[in-house]
């Protein structure tokens, strides 16, 4: 059915759309565009984290560039396309999207830090990490002092980039109401956050000032839990009032609620907070992804 639904929606376009023709620009404008965009998101990336890998800050200046260009609007003004779809079909396509910022996010992110942790032991344990200690402040983020730290640092990016997608989606998929709108806003400022933490850190144990970077990354960190904690909250409360959703309201509130002293207490404690928030976040990209497109709630525009 999912097939059929994208199938009748590519059928709508034009042919002129199908075909991915430009109407006021050249393709070798296009490029030039891209390229230039590309050229500048990965200057800036160098000059605020000087020490990671050019390679990599150009392949997350594509990835920045792909989410540019994702609106209608950036294509209307870049490359001419004057086509709106049909509003079912751009929610479907945007339900997908979030459901899938929303599975893969949790699972490559998880998957990162379980590996580097492995790979990097020896360099955490150097750094004073006791892996079941009940005080630290060196995991996850002192990954990215170790000689694999651009690893790390492209998590943070990637996944923030994820939780912008997942809150821009679940914005759409749920009733358009004051507290679904805070809800989504304070998780789309958390993935800010959470790229924020890109900003490499300061060890613990040091004998050097607190650098810049590291307040930066301090600082994002105390941005993530006031703005990740409030929207779950207020997520489970929009669930409430859905029947679709309301199976996840009481789970949603629960996770919050034990998330926040693990968040608080770091050490052993902050492996829970992980998982809470990422089986979370899996649950209900599930949920999202198997809504039918009739659930989806009018928009301002459509109501009397």
């Amino acid at each position: 059915m999912v097939a059929r639904k994208f199938s009748m929606c590519e059928a709508r376009r034009p042919k002129h759309i199908r075909a991915m023709k430009a109407d006021s620009m050249t393709k070798r404008a296009k490029v030039a565009v891209e390229i230039g965009i590309i050229a500048g998101l990965t200057i800036s990336f160098l000059l605020l984290f000087p020490r990671r890998n050019p390679v990599l800050d150009t392949g997350l200046a594509g990835l920045a560039l792909v989410a540019l260009e994702r609106p209608q609007v950036a294509q209307r003004e870049l490359f001419g396309q004057h086509y709106e779809e049909p509003q079912n079909c751009t929610l479907d396509r945007m339900r997908k999207v979030a459901a899938l910022a929303g599975t893969v996010g949790p699972v490559l992110f998880g998957a990162v830090l379980v590996i580097l942790t492995l790979i990097e032991y020896d360099f955490m344990r150097s750094l004073g990490w006791e892996p079941l200690g009940l005080s630290n402040t060196d995991w996850p983020s002192g990954l990215a002092l170790g000689p694999q730290g651009y690893i790390v640092t492209a998590a943070f990016l990637t996944n923030g980039l994820f939780v912008i997608f997942f809150a821009v989606g679940l914005l759409q998929a749920l009733p358009f109401t004051r507290t679904s709108r805070a809800a989504s806003a304070l998780l789309l400022l958390a993935g800010v956050a959470m790229m924020g933490l890109a900003s490499t850190t300061d060890p613990t144990i040091r004998t050097t000032p607190a650098t810049l970077h590291g307040h930066i990354h301090d600082g994002c960190f105390v941005a993530l839990g006031t703005t990740l904690f409030p929207s779950m909250l207020l997520f489970g409360w929009t669930f409430r009032s859905i029947p679709a959703w309301r199976s996840l309201s009481t789970y949603t509130w629960l996770t919050a609620a034990a998330a926040v002293p693990t968040f608080a207490l770091k050490g052993a404690a902050f492996y829970l907070f992980l998982a809470g928030v990422l089986a979370w976040t899996l649950i209900v990209a599930r949920k999202l992804n198997n809504l039918d497109e009739r659930s989806f709630p009018p928009k301002p525009s459509e109501r009397n």
